[in-house]
């Protein structure tokens, strides 16, 4: 922060222009001894607040109150970050209507920073409010008087979950193209999901974080409030050209479509991951144009349940599998067995397989391969070709580890089966190695050089 020197004669030279206010409090990184304080600050920009368009401040929330309680002509953003302290219902910015407010960005302080807005919000950013007070109907009260809104995100608030007694009357946010709720309570997204009306075909913008679920059912969020999103996932799918499962044995259930421009993304904690990896291929496989393929990532020991495994094998839009082995490897035992099963052979539409941290033999995936592919596969149990990527570990606590190079013997055979196009080798860390072919007058024929 300038010294107030300079910021009397910024203020002067300013004249009656719009003033852009940035103000980093105390606790702020690089503020220097000697440098104005925020009271000080206040009172110098104090009487140009008829001019001030745009208010960025890093302050205590004690050191908020009455910041914005006249009328201010000008202003169309507020962004106001805590600078820790303890928050107080009392501590409010705002005590005065606003006509041409549009952007609210708060982050930090107490729910009291989050009322008191104008009714022409474009943009709303909520983050980790603290010190309580926030209910759903304070939420649900600002969307019904801010139909404008074309960016809401909501991060880590503490919201009180009131009863739901009054009819669902919708909130139609006709104009939303961005749409965040991140570590919030499950109860919270169902109820503003229930609530908000959007064109589904605008927003380019979807990313819901649950890590509670108070007293509702993941299922029911799934099977009652997203069906209706149903084409904005597909579209998001298709438009990214396919999407991303991701898998953890902790309970994690992870779903994302990124492209530039483009983000929706599903990440909901206590949710078994095959259920939602099994609801979400639903919705895709409604999908009428040629479909776009979805990739699987997860660690080995993910996939240790056979009947988890199963039902994911079954599934025919995954054409891609991305698994990290365990230390002892034995967990990816189960994967090649389901991949090999020569009834019904897990993945039929199968196109990539990476395996990373790969320090055993080859010979486990050669017999799954040969199985496979048994008299190449024709008519409508064809398997499509695949590329295989395995990566070794770069380092290993085992100081008698060392890295195997695949004998050129192994890879013609793979080869051979006329099921795999394409075998990488390389590092699990940084760029992926491809050996190149030599002729070896000792071995009278080709090896690796």
């Amino acid at each position: 922060m300038m010294p107030a020197e300079v910021i009397s004669v910024c203020l002067s030279r300013s004249k009656a222009h719009p003033l852009l206010i940035h103000y980093r409090g105390p606790g702020a990184r690089g503020l220097n001894k000697g440098w104005t304080s925020f009271p000080q600050f206040f009172e110098l920009t104090k009487p140009h607040r008829h001019r001030w368009a745009m208010a960025w401040l890093y302050i205590p929330p004690s050191l908020a109150v009455g910041i914005f309680n006249q009328v201010m002509p000008l202003l169309h953003t507020v962004n106001l970050m805590s600078a820790g302290g303890m928050p107080s219902a009392t501590d409010t910015p705002f005590g005065a209507e606003f006509n041409v407010l549009q952007n609210v960005v708060v982050h930090g302080g107490p729910a009291s920073w989050v009322l008191g807005h104008s009714r022409g919000l474009r943009t709303w950013r909520l983050k980790g409010l603290r010190g309580g007070g926030l209910t759903t109907e304070h939420i649900l009260g600002i969307l019904r008087e801010n139909l404008l809104l074309e960016m809401l995100e909501m991060d880590q608030l503490g919201v009180h979950i009131l009863p739901d007694n009054i009819p669902l009357t919708p909130i139609p946010l006709l104009r939303l193209t961005s749409l965040t709720i991140c570590s919030c309570n499950g109860e919270l997204v169902d109820r503003i999901l229930r609530r908000i009306r959007i064109p589904i075909d605008r927003v380019n913008q979807f990313s819901i974080t649950v890590g509670s679920w108070g007293s509702l059912n993941p299922v029911r969020l799934l099977t009652d409030v997203l069906a209706s999103w149903s084409p904005a996932f597909q579209r998001a799918h298709q438009t990214c050209g396919g999407s991303k499962f991701y898998l953890s044995n902790l309970g994690t259930f992870y779903w994302g479509a990124i492209e530039d421009g483009t983000t929706f993304r599903l990440s909901f904690s206590g949710l078994k991951p095959v259920t939602g990896v099994q609801w979400m291929a639903g919705i895709l496989s409604q999908v009428d144009e040629p479909k776009a393929g979805a990739s699987i990532e997860c660690q080995s020991t993910a996939l240790e349940n056979l009947e988890d495994l199963k039902s994911l094998g079954s599934t025919d839009m995954i054409t891609a599998v991305h698994v990290c082995v365990d230390h002892s490897g034995a967990s990816l035992q189960a994967l090649l067995q389901a991949l090999s099963d020569p009834a019904t052979p897990a993945f039929p539409s199968l196109q990539i397989l990476t395996i990373k941290g790969f320090s055993w033999g080859m010979e486990s995936i050669v017999k799954m391969l040969q199985v496979r592919f048994t008299a190449n596969r024709t008519g409508i149990t064809q398997l499509p070709r695949l590329k295989i990527v395995v990566s070794y570990p770069e380092w290993s606590y085992d100081s008698s580890f060392q890295r195997q190079i695949i004998d050129f013997g192994t890879v013609k055979a793979i080869y051979a089966l006329n099921g795999v196009y394409q075998l990488r080798l390389g590092c699990s860390i940084g760029q992926d190695g491809m050996l190149g072919v030599v002729w070896s007058d000792k071995l009278g024929g080709p090896t690796w050089g």
